[in-house]
């Protein structure tokens, strides 16, 4: 930015507004792209109104200006940049012949400039002022103004200014027009005597700029030819290299395919034999399944039947005896009842274990409710039937189908109700179930928590899953389990 700015400023010196103009919107492009640099911006913005007026477009000069005043508190944070912006703004409107409001702008331009000490562009704003004065008619007041501006100019070294103020003063002054005029021809020489020395200085410069220039182009044409060369060379052990590249691809991938068809024919062999294996294997877990449910459903069916028939039996009796006989019977139906609840565990451990090779896992429930000897409840199973349900983990399958159980047994024995209901859904990665009866229903907060709902926590605990169990007395009990999968 600040490159382009001063292109800017050089040319416009050199009265070449145009390509100024230009600079100053290359100056403008980069400052877009710079974050808090509104002052750059405003500053830019005065030096194109600075050329817009010396081309003669007012109004783009005014609008210009008007825009770089527009910037919130820029008295404050640039009162120099404020100042020149003032002062061009009246100038550029006094040229444009529109003279309201001119005057105090110059005031307040000169006042501000004054306190920052501005001396050169204090000087520009007298001349301004004076051209001003000029314009109103009031000759003795531009000339005072042309004096001060003539002072500020000597002060800050302005060459350029006093120049114009001498030049201007031998047109207004007229008594004093010769000796105005010789001040201007004196200064004006030695500037232009000045100037040719710098101009043969740059001619030198230039001179000796072109003879490097022309050993550069020399040697640059040298490089150029050295560089093809160097191509060429490259090109041809590039190609090479690529050739030999291409024929150890070849070789190599030929190597690989016949890695991967050995490796294939191998995993053909090996995934035989597994099957082999696995067919084995599930015959062995058929046959035991098979055992195991045959001894379940002796125990069950067989000794426990008999059992209870005798605890039965007792207890008829116990009815009809003497007190100590009472004692001694209820002592064997203790420990009758205690034998028929191990054979009942173990015949549970070894039907679930049967289960668990049940594919199965919805027509096992089923059963389960089927088995129901308490025709008086009626049983609902709803389940999705193209889910695959089977495809549970084994180790949900059974937790569940005990929860299930242990539930289904609680309503039989406690509730007192007339149907018993469980649903199967599955929600995102989880898998729900809802069971639900009719009951009598019971007080979760003040009811005691039985070794049923100790069972139900323990195993929904292994499963990383929760349970909640709504009831209320008089309207049921529902128990729902959300099980992650």
């Amino acid at each position: 930015y600040r490159c382009y700015n001063l292109l800017g400023i050089v040319l416009g010196d050199l009265k070449e507004f145009d390509k100024s103009l230009a600079y100053y919107n290359e100056a403008l492009f980069y400052l877009e792209k710079t974050p808090n640099s509104t002052i750059e911006k405003a500053s830019v913005s005065n030096n194109i109104g600075v050329n817009y007026r010396h081309l003669k477009l007012y109004d783009k000069a005014i609008h210009n200006f008007e825009n770089v005043l527009k910037i919130n508190n820029l008295h404050i944070r640039h009162p120099s940049l404020f100042a020149k912006a003032i002062s061009n703004l009246a100038t550029s409107k006094l040229y444009a012949q529109d003279t309201l409001n001119v005057e105090n702008l110059f005031k307040k331009s000169i006042e501000i400039k004054k306190e920052e000490n501005e001396l050169a562009s204090l000087s520009s704003s007298y001349f301004n002022y004076a051209e001003y004065k000029a314009y109103a008619k009031d000759t003795i007041n531009a000339i005072e103004k042309l004096k001060k501006s003539e002072n500020l100019a000597r002060e800050s070294s302005s060459n350029e200014q006093l120049l114009k103020t001498w030049q201007y003063l031998a047109i207004l002054d007229k008594n004093n027009a010769s000796d105005y005029f010789k001040k201007f021809t004196k200064l004006n020489d030695s500037l232009l005597s000045e100037e040719r020395k710098q101009q043969n200085k740059f001619a030198r410069i230039r001179f000796e700029t072109d003879e490097f220039i022309a050993e550069n182009i020399e040697l640059e044409s040298e490089k150029q030819v050295l560089s093809k060369q160097k191509q060429i060379w490259i090109g041809i052990a590039t190609g090479f290299f690529l050739l030999g590249l291409s024929v150890y691809i070849i070789i190599n991938q030929r190597a690989k395919n016949q890695k991967l068809r050995f490796d294939q024919q191998q995993q053909a062999n090996n995934q035989e034999i597994f099957n082999l294996m696995l067919m084995q294997k599930q015959k062995v877990d058929e046959v035991k399944r098979l055992e195991q449910k045959r001894i379940s459903e002796e125990l069950h069916d067989g000794v426990l039947g008999k059992m209870l028939g005798a605890r039965m039996i007792l207890t008829g009796l116990n009815k009809r005896a003497t007190d100590e006989a009472i004692q001694e019977k209820s002592k064997a139906l203790g420990s009758l009842q205690e034998i028929e609840n191990e054979i009942r565990a173990i015949s549970h451990e070894l039907s679930h274990s049967a289960y668990q090779k049940i594919s199965n896992f919805t027509d096992s429930v089923e059963t389960l409710l089927a088995n129901n000897r308490n025709t008086k409840i009626k049983t609902i199973f709803h389940f999705n039937e193209d889910e695959n349900w089977d495809s549970l983990a084994g180790e949900i399958k059974i937790n569940v189908y005990r929860i299930i159980q242990e539930t289904f047994q609680n309503a039989i024995k406690h509730s007192k109700c007339s149907f018993f209901e469980v649903t199967f859904y599955r929600d995102d990665e989880q898998f729900n179930v809802i069971m639900s009866d009719n009951g009598i229903g019971y007080n979760v907060i003040k009811g005691k928590k039985g070794i049923g709902i100790r069972n139900i926590t323990s195993r929904i605990e292994k499963l990383n899953g929760s349970f909640h169990i709504d009831s209320t007395e008089g309207q049921g009990t529902t128990i729902s389990l959300n099980i992650p999968i």
